[in-house]
């Protein structure tokens, strides 16, 4: 979205016009795009440290289900859960 939102600020100038057909100065078109050109840098950071957030976050250990073969709480890498075999006394 933001490649879309800086093509459209940069556009903005064009529409501003001059009055009665007069030529408008630069200058302050030239401050409004380097302007625009900066908030679109800041929102590009934003977005990407939101982004990278949410990648290094941990999973929701109570949203994920629990396995049979391992004791609740216990590691994704920890041996599984030593089951009786038949006949033997628990």
């Amino acid at each position: 979205m933001l490649p879309f939102l800086g093509a459209f600020l940069f556009l903005v100038p064009v529409l501003w016009g001059g009055e009665g057909g007069r030529a408008r100065a630069t200058a302050g078109d030239g401050i409004y795009l380097i302007l625009a050109w900066a908030a679109l840098i800041v929102a590009a950071f934003v977005v990407s440290r939101a982004l990278t957030r949410s990648a290094e976050a941990p999973p929701d250990p109570a949203a994920t289900p629990a396995r049979p073969d391992r004791p609740a709480g216990a590691p994704e890498d920890a041996a599984p859960a030593a089951r009786p075999g038949p006949g033997a006394d628990p």
